[in-house]
């Protein structure tokens, strides 16, 4: 489908736009209650803790205040503390002509790093996202993807 410019991470991550949709962990912002496009993603037995390796399944459901053209779902790290922040999409899927209100499944396999960790300076985080466009509309799920399933946690330098 043409005509649709799908921003990357960092138009996504850094705007002003998303930072506040982003607000509570992926929730819509209580500054924008006359907004009813809801968002949701759902991972098997609500599961936020993965090993390398492992698949990730579950559910997106959304309901959109008005038809949207596509929505798109990601797999991706980001960094985030000091310094210069950086981010990876390793997958997506694109759900191109989306009902009003629809559910639909998505299966995701993790690559073998980078691994979640968190220091005193930055830290690494791993991150499901919907993005429904044109609208921008997004809702942000965080995992952990580290060897048994814990957060590495860095120790002082």
């Amino acid at each position: 489908m043409t005509g649709y410019h799908f921003p990357n991470f960092a138009e996504v991550y850094t705007s002003k736009y998303s930072a506040v949709r982003n607000w509570g962990n992926g929730n819509l912002s209580p500054f924008f209650p006359e907004d009813m496009t809801e968002l949701t993603i759902a991972t098997s037995e609500d599961r936020t803790a993965y090993q390398p390796g492992e698949e990730v399944v579950g559910d997106v459901h959304w309901k959109l205040d008005k038809p949207e053209g596509v929505l798109e779902l990601r797999l991706f790290w980001f960094t985030r503390g000091k310094g210069v922040e950086d981010a990876g999409v390793v997958e997506s899927v694109r759900f191109d002509q989306p009902q009003q209100e629809e559910t639909r499944t998505f299966r995701f396999r993790l690559p073998d790093s980078p691994y979640s960790f968190s220091g005193k300076l930055i830290s690494l985080v791993w991150a499901l996202e919907l993005v429904a466009e044109p609208a921008k509309d997004v809702h942000r799920l965080e995992i952990t993807m580290a060897p048994g399933g814990k957060e590495i946690q860095l120790g002082s330098v």
